[in-house]
């Protein structure tokens, strides 16, 4: 029976992870070419249906692929999907005339945006905040990594959580900002990998390893390679102009609240069924059923690299 419910459980985490990465924003690009004539694009994630393909326009003639507006008072982006929207935000990068380049975040509830008044400071933070709660939150690899990490911390647990955080904030910084660029296949890979360590000496029970003894250690060491990972979102979509360290802080900010309200919910889940003597699973299963998902993750992302 004990099979039975395991096999169930990484069939359903395979399917869920084969789109973990597939939920990102809806990106727009709006540009403003001359006065009052803007130039559109926009790219959408593989997660959304073809025949579920949103359109998305402005509110005026359009005419050899730009749109012009000198007769609108107010001119508004218009998001349409045929059968709704699946639950995507739409990121808007709107770059005025001579002005800053603004990011805005368009809830999945909302159909249009006006193009009217710049985002404020406090806007853009808490705009990128949520976006870094969202990534963490939708993010299976780097969940799932937290995840052993906490088992086999146990009571270093906060040193090492702050280690890794400490270690991921570096890199995000530096991969956000273009100091370091890597490969996203390679980064993507390489956080699977990671995964699939955690779980082979979760498997292995060795207290005597070197991760057992000095979880901090690796906890930064693997800190370093994920913080890559929340880069590579966060380029994609893009820092507004003249805030993009507020906006760099925020999102980061978010990630880290994100991160600490599923700790939280991972403690009080294990503690539930320890408390409750309800049947759980042992940490050599925790390791096979893990290690498998990320083998899956890992050649995954290897062929869609190729």
């Amino acid at each position: 029976m004990m099979t039975a419910v395991w096999a169930l459980l990484f069939t359903l985490v395979a399917g869920i992870s084969a789109q973990a990465h597939d939920s990102r924003p809806v990106a727009v690009d709006l540009r403003e070419i001359a006065p009052q004539i803007y130039r559109l694009n926009f790219v959408v994630p593989p997660s959304v249906a073809r025949q579920n393909y949103p359109t998305i326009s402005l509110n005026c003639p359009q005419q050899d692929g730009v749109y012009l507006c000198k007769t609108i008072d107010t001119p508004h982006l218009l998001l349409t999907y045929p059968e709704g929207n699946p639950a995507l935000t739409t990121l808007v990068k709107y770059k005025p005339l001579g002005q800053n380049q603004r990011v805005v975040v368009v809830p999945p509830q909302e159909t249009e945006w006006a193009l009217t008044t710049a985002a404020s400071m406090s806007q853009n933070a808490l705009r990128y905040g949520a976006l870094g709660v969202a990534h963490i939150l939708s993010g299976f690899d780097h969940l799932l990594f937290i995840c052993l990490l906490c088992f086999i911390a146990r009571q270093r647990l906060i040193v090492t959580i702050t280690g890794f955080t400490l270690a991921h904030s570096v890199t995000l910084a530096l991969a956000s900002l273009g100091v370091i660029r890597l490969s996203v296949a390679a980064v993507e890979a390489s956080i699977a990998l990671s995964i699939i360590f955690m779980a082979a000496e979760l498997i292995r029970g060795d207290r005597a390893s070197l991760l057992w003894r000095r979880p901090v250690l690796m906890s930064v060491g693997f800190g370093l390679l994920h913080g890559f990972g929340f880069a590579t979102v966060l380029r994609d979509i893009g820092l507004p102009e003249g805030q993009s360290a507020l906006a760099l802080a925020a999102f980061n900010m978010g990630v880290e609240i994100g991160q600490v309200l599923f700790i939280a919910a991972v403690l009080v889940l294990v503690r539930s069924l320890s408390a409750l003597r309800l049947p759980h699973p042992s940490m050599t299963q925790i390791g096979w059923v893990s290690g498998s998902v990320a083998a899956f993750w890992m050649w995954q992302r290897i062929a869609l690299a190729l």
